[in-house]
């Protein structure tokens, strides 16, 4: 009699049990994780610029401007068109500023409030193997 309320309830469990071990199991990820990987995003973007364009974009934006935005707690790093040009627009919820110079991108942020922007650079693209 009691079945149909039984199974319904043991798959409940069983559902919640399996997102708890997903929980425990799954590494968290930081901001400053989630600034590395918009980093090297950015850089793969600026790669297929390259290729799509037969042009690099070497500079866009700058460190100061970065600080600036920083520090007034502004969007103003991405005044510059060139940003649309690699699709890294204002539709991305970005922690920090960025800028591009001699082709490689930047970040600076502020994620534990003290003040003190740390400076982000991306790993180095490692050449592929035809």
């Amino acid at each position: 009699m009691l079945a149909w309320l039984l199974v319904p309830v043991l798959a409940l469990a069983a559902a919640w049990s399996g997102l708890f071990v997903l929980h425990l199991s799954t590494p968290r990820i930081t901001k400053a994780d989630v600034i590395r990987i918009e980093l090297d995003g950015l850089q793969t973007g600026l790669v297929g610029y390259d290729a799509a364009y037969d042009r690099e974009l070497r500079t866009c934006g700058s460190e100061a401007l970065a600080r600036i935005s920083l520090r007034e707690g502004t969007a103003a790093w991405r005044e510059p068109s060139c940003w649309e040009e690699v699709l890294w627009g204002e539709w991305l919820p970005l922690y920090g500023s960025y800028w591009i110079e001699d082709g490689v991108p930047h970040a600076l942020a502020d994620l534990d409030g003290d003040g003190r922007p740390v400076h982000y650079v991306p790993e180095p693209l490692s050449p592929s193997t035809p």
